[in-house]
């Protein structure tokens, strides 16, 4: 089965227990990561649409990634030369990141796949999980830069999400796509903004307009809003409990247009 149609099918199991009226925190989890999270109409855009070189050089760093333990589809982006971030619940436990695939799909529709199955780091509060990939995607592809501070509310971000409208079309084809929006408040350990996304967008990075820095991993979708987790704890969470290496600025600052190859990089 399509990873696409699987998605399509649990939207349509959670939404139906919403409706329902399911009782109890497992259902009432459900009924969050089962929104419906377009705000207004779902005015996201083809990641080869959107111009601007930074901003492509990041959306080349996105991935869909197939779980096949869980039958299930996620987003996920590189952090570094082999090392992918997604949610914790896309992938909890090194048994759900057996035989989990990236597939990173370019401008032009070609799709490279690595796999990228070995388990580094989870963390289910903050909701994010590390693995390892195999043959270093981040050389072709790059990778992304994680901000040290909070976005600010009505900074400017944009959103790149591997998805696709199956609410408009159940048959709906996998592609990449960005959402743009602004952040509407944030916490400790949230922030809030009016980016599209639908579930299967789960461990999109969250960039900012500006400095086109990872500002949050976006996490779930309630009514009118969306939310994500500010990267600046997520940073702090991984320096100070694994080795992985980590940039402030990313591969978009570097990006070659002619030869799709990403410098070395020193910071």
């Amino acid at each position: 089965m399509a990873y696409s149609h699987v998605i399509f099918l649990s939207f349509l199991i959670f939404t139906q227990a919403c409706q329902d009226g399911g009782s109890g925190s497992s259902s009432d989890n459900l009924c969050v990561t089962a929104s419906k999270i377009i705000i207004g109409n779902n005015d996201w855009v083809d990641h080869d649409q959107t111009g601007d070189d930074p901003q492509n050089a990041n959306e080349r760093t996105v991935a869909q990634i197939k779980i096949p333990a869980l039958l299930a589809s996620c987003t996920g982006f590189l952090i570094n030369e082999d090392t992918l971030m997604t949610n914790n619940h896309c992938i909890g436990t090194a048994a759900e990141a057996l035989n989990v695939k990236a597939v990173f799909r370019d401008e032009d529709g070609t799709k490279t796949t690595f796999t990228c199955d070995q388990f580094i780091t989870t963390n289910a509060q903050y909701d994010f999980t590390l693995v390892k990939c195999a043959n270093a995607p981040g050389l072709t592809f790059g990778w992304v830069g994680l901000a040290d501070m909070k976005p600010e509310i009505d900074e400017r971000i944009y959103v790149v999400q591997e998805n696709c409208d199956y609410i408009r079309d159940p048959r709906c084809v996998m592609n990449k796509y960005v959402a743009f929006g602004e952040v509407l408040g944030s916490q400790t350990a949230r922030m809030f903004h009016d980016a599209d996304t639908l579930g299967g967008s789960s461990g999109s990075p969250v960039f900012s307009e500006e400095t086109h820095q990872v500002v949050a991993l976006h996490h779930a979708g309630g009514i009118n809003q969306n939310e994500g987790i500010p990267m600046v704890q997520i940073k702090k969470i991984i320096t100070t409990t694994t080795r992985v290496k980590l940039h402030e600025y990313g591969t978009s600052q570097d990006y070659s247009c002619d030869n799709r190859s990403i410098a070395s990089k020193t910071e």
